[in-house]
């Protein structure tokens, strides 16, 4: 089970808990083929979540999300990417706890986009 958690705001050590946008917990399992990367399965969810529901709106222009893994009742941390999406143009610093950190490429997004729209879009540019 991955759990997609999406704050408004960006996230810096020391400071107070982000407003959380929304929480999407869910999983998808391929057949026929090898399981997918954590960040392929959270576009699959994503994308269902975004078919069905609606989210809200980052209230500026940046987004921290933490992708993690729920087993049980123990959850684990896996990606952590910090968006900042500002005139169409959305641009990831993308953490694992395994791999050094990097800059996704920028990908474009809708005025009318929200949250889980935006992260759809930078995932599946990776």
């Amino acid at each position: 089970m991955k759990i997609i958690s999406i704050y408004d705001g960006e996230y810096f050590a020391g400071e107070s808990p982000l407003p959380l946008l929304c929480e999407i917990e869910g999983s998808v399992t391929p057949y026929g083929r090898e399981p997918f990367g954590i960040l392929e399965e959270a576009e699959k969810v994503l994308e269902m979540c975004e078919e069905r529901y609606g989210a809200a709106r980052p209230s500026g222009d940046c987004m921290t999300v933490v992708v993690a893994r729920k087993v049980g009742n123990d959850v684990m941390p896996v990606v952590r990417l910090d968006i900042h999406a500002r005139n169409g143009t959305a641009r990831a610093s993308i953490q694992t706890y395994d791999f050094p950190s990097w800059n996704a490429e920028p990908t474009t997004y809708a005025p009318d986009d929200d949250a889980v729209t935006i992260l759809r879009k930078v995932i599946a540019a990776l």
